[in-house]
């Protein structure tokens, strides 16, 4: 847990966006794959979301995901466009009706305010980046990690009073770690349903999978400039800093 900590990989251990992401991309190929219609498949995912709510217990992050993607399934459903704002406001009213207390919820806040920034700066990010001659994949995991971290940055501060400069370096490794074990960690509890031998093996395979996303944690914390300690931000300075950040992308996207 330290490791993952130091390393700025805690949030792989929260259930969040990047799981609900992976359960509706392998639950969307495997659908494909059986030859169901588009509109039974997009209806057999938007169960899948809410019985993973129900399994998830409801909790902040995983109901604002889930939400969001159940809203992408229904436009899908009545071939319409679905829109990223409408969708996080509503999923805010949902969590917010259901506990009003919600609001104080750390869990929310990163949750709501890492989701903002990588709509709002990853595709600029992508732009910069994308002159150079990097993986088009990694310039796409560089662009969503740095997104994230611009809008929970100080929030990350004022509540653990820690600053990673090689956060990019453990998360560029671990998310396609995440994306794998999900995926095939989803597929062995169906197996092992119908052939439990075979679910023994590939759950091997997801172990593996583990002990190398364990490791990647335990290297990235011991990275120069991991851990660095800061003192408490006062409210004041963090109202100015998210101004200056909006004043910022406000600029940005007039010029």
């Amino acid at each position: 847990m330290d490791a993952f900590r130091r390393s700025s990989l805690a949030h792989v251990l929260a259930v969040s966006g990047a799981h609900i992401g992976y359960l509706v991309l392998g639950a969307t190929y495997l659908l494909n794959k059986s030859k169901l219609s588009r509109k039974k498949a997009n209806t057999i995912v938007i169960f899948t979301l809410l019985l993973f709510m129900s399994i998830a217990g409801f909790t902040p992050s995983v109901v604002r995901a889930c939400i969001m993607g159940i809203i992408v399934q229904i436009s899908h459903l009545f071939h319409k466009k679905s829109d990223v704002w409408t969708a996080i406001a509503f999923s805010l009213l949902i969590v917010l009706v259901q506990n009003p207390l919600n609001i104080h919820n750390l869990g929310l806040q990163l949750s709501y305010l890492g989701t903002i920034g990588i709509i709002l700066f990853s595709r600029n990010i992508e732009k910069l980046l994308i002159k150079t001659n990097i993986n088009k994949i990694i310039i796409k995991m560089i662009a969503v990690t740095f997104s994230a971290q611009v809008l929970i940055m100080p929030v990350v501060i004022y509540n653990f009073n820690v600053f990673s400069l090689t956060f990019f370096i453990s998360n560029i490794v671990a998310m396609p770690l995440l994306g794998a074990i999900i995926i095939i960690g989803f597929m062995n509890i169906i197996v092992a349903t119908i052939w439990l031998g075979l679910a023994e093996f590939i759950a091997i395979i997801t172990n593996l999978l583990l002990e190398c996303l364990i490791l990647t944690a335990t290297i990235g914390a011991s990275l120069p400039f991991s851990n660095i300690i800061i003192t408490t931000p006062s409210i004041a300075g963090i109202i100015a800093y998210f101004a200056i950040v909006g004043l910022t992308w406000c600029t940005a996207r007039t010029s």
